[in-house]
């Protein structure tokens, strides 16, 4: 009976550890975001085009993004899949456990997001492909020769079916 016990505490202990590794997953080093608050720029839909260059299948033609910057411009966030941080000014992430919080301010209203599924991917070199989304939603020209780009990039998908 003991045993049968234990082997029940270890297939929990494994379940629990596969949701949550299928509920969250998170690459790179944030730590340049930490601290951080970041403007809210715009938001889009990602087209035909930007799908055909980048290729980011978690993000396919048609979806919904928001681009965020610090106030330097050094750090640039794209959320996909959700618009509902798109209300607010201002976020900032914290990430514990590799599970990301996203505190958001605006209209007098501070509030705190966890979304699920998510996935953030902080990069430790820089991205056109944060740029290249901002000017889409902005209306602004292809930055065809890459002299624009995000030092410190980050993407999130807030929910994604791969």
């Amino acid at each position: 009976m003991h045993g049968h016990l234990i082997i029940a505490g270890l297939l929990t202990v494994i379940y629990w550890s596969l949701v949550e590794s299928m509920m969250f997953r998170s690459t790179g080093n944030c730590s340049y975001a930490k601290d951080e608050v970041l403007q809210f720029v715009c938001k889009g839909k990602v087209s035909q085009d930007i799908q055909m260059q980048y290729r980011d299948m978690r993000a396919p033609a048609g979806t919904p993004f928001t681009v965020w910057k610090s106030n330097d411009n050094s750090v640039v966030m794209v959320s996909f899949h959700e618009w509902k941080l798109a209300q607010y000014r201002k976020v900032s992430i914290l990430v514990q456990f590799g599970v990301p919080i996203f505190n958001v301010e605006g209209s007098g209203v501070t509030k705190k997001y966890v979304f699920t599924p998510t996935s953030i991917h902080c990069f430790p070199y820089a991205l056109r492909y944060p740029i290249e989304l901002r000017n889409e939603c902005l209306g602004r020209s292809s930055d065809r020769q890459g002299k624009d780009v995000a030092k410190n990039p980050i993407l999130h998908y807030a929910s994604f079916s791969v």
